[in-house]
């Protein structure tokens, strides 16, 4: 689903107008990046939580050609943990 399509959808799902389903949207987007920017955690029951998780240091070798190893340093990385019922609905999915 594209994003026009998601706005048109949930604009006649719910009774509002695009533009307003677009602010909502747009709204939400940025206050999830706020939150994760924290370093913070979002819940959204039925759905899912986004936070963010440490991925620790690690070296690897980029070429095998080449001898020198690369060393990639720690940082945090986005994470999507779907919660129970959505989990239900994909496992249905075939």
């Amino acid at each position: 689903m594209k994003y026009s399509d998601l706005i048109k959808k949930l604009a006649k799902d719910t009774g509002a107008t695009q533009a307003q389903t677009t602010t909502i949207i747009k709204a939400f987007v940025a206050t999830t990046k706020e939150e994760l920017g924290a370093n913070g955690t979002i819940t959204i029951p039925e759905f899912g939580t986004l936070k963010l998780n440490d991925r620790a240091e690690r070296t690897y070798k980029a070429n095998k050609l080449c001898p020198r190893d690369i060393t990639v340093p720690a940082h945090k990385v986005p994470v999507f943990s779907a919660s129970s019922a959505l989990k239900e609905i994909a496992a249905k999915v075939k």
